[in-house]
C-alpha cells in the first residue's frame, strides 16, 4: 500500500465530483444548518498549509475523505441537483 498525500481539488469542476462522491452521503455534512467544517477549510487554505485537513488524502485508489460516514439522508435539493445533473450528463434535455 502507498503513502498517501494531501488531496486537494484541481479545479471546480473535480470538487463537485468529489463533494457529490463524499461529502453529499456524509452524515458530517448537515447541508443546511451545520456544513462539515473539512469541506470548508478545503476552500479557504492550499494543501500545503499545516491547517489544511487531514482526512482529504489520495494515494493509487484516488481521493476520499477518511472521515466519511456513509448515510446522510439527502435534502430535497441535494436530490433535484443530482437528478438534474445526471440528466445533463447523459445528454438528456427537460
Amino acid at each position: 500500500m502507498s503513502e498517501t498525500r494531501p488531496y486537494r481539488p484541481s479545479n471546480g469542476t473535480e470538487g463537485d465530483v468529489f463533494y457529490s462522491a463524499w461529502c453529499v452521503r456524509c452524515r458530517h455534512e448537515d447541508h443546511e444548518r451545520n456544513p462539515c467544517e473539512i469541506f470548508t477549510a478545503t476552500l479557504l487554505l492550499g494543501e500545503d498549509d499545516p491547517e489544511y485537513p487531514k482526512e482529504w488524502v489520495e494515494d493509487e485508489r484516488g481521493p476520499r475523505c477518511t472521515k466519511f460516514y456513509p448515510g446522510a439522508p439527502l435534502t430535497t435539493a441535494d436530490q433535484k441537483y443530482l437528478n438534474w445533473k445526471a440528466k445533463r450528463d447523459l445528454g438528456v434535455t427537460p
